[in-house]
């Protein structure tokens, strides 16, 4: 049984606790059938959590490390389901996700909230990304300057 920041208790099967690294550590620690607090993670992120670990109970672990993506490259394929699953939520559930896949170190969900934020990025200007998740960017043109100089690969307008 896991608990989220905000008391929301689940039950778990071995093998949907067994996809977090974080999950299943804790187990080995302090054994089955003792409530997991998980300080990290809300309980409407949890909720998603364990929606998507069902989805994906008997996936078998990704064999091969994914490479960096780099300017250009195609965009990172999604399933059916997983496009679905993600389609339902809205932009700050999907970084709750994202943030809780990596605080519960369950690297397959990481890897595709990650793809799902980036490719809805992909082709929009700083300003229209900014929009789009809420960016209060209240940059002075001397910090823009500044940090474009300091990080040249961000001079993409």
């Amino acid at each position: 049984m896991v608990q989220s920041n905000d008391g929301k208790t689940f039950v778990l099967l071995t093998s949907l606790a067994k996809q977090s690294a974080t999950i299943r550590n804790a187990m080995l620690e302090c054994g089955v059938g003792v409530v997991i607090p998980l300080p990290g993670v809300d309980g409407k992120a949890l909720e998603h959590v364990v929606e998507y670990c069902r989805a994906h109970e008997n996936d078998a672990p990704p064999a091969v490390a994914p490479t960096v993506p780099v300017a250009g490259a195609q965009k990172t394929p999604i399933s059916t389901a997983d496009a679905e699953f993600c389609a339902a939520l809205d932009n700050p559930q999907r970084f709750a996700l994202l943030l809780a896949a990596n605080y519960l170190e369950i690297k397959p969900l990481l890897e595709l909230m990650v793809a799902v934020i980036a490719q809805s990025a992909l082709g929009k200007t700083p300003a229209q990304i900014y929009k789009q998740y809420g960016v209060n960017a209240e940059y002075t043109p001397e910090v823009d300057e500044e940090t474009r100089q300091e990080n040249p690969w961000l001079n993409v307008e």
